[in-house]
């Protein structure tokens, strides 16, 4: 199953607090 916009975003969502210092 491809991953969905929804799914893409929610990712970066939880990435982006990571590449945060």
């Amino acid at each position: 199953m491809w991953p969905t916009v929804h799914s893409l975003i929610q990712t970066l969502v939880l990435l982006l607090p990571d590449l945060q210092p």
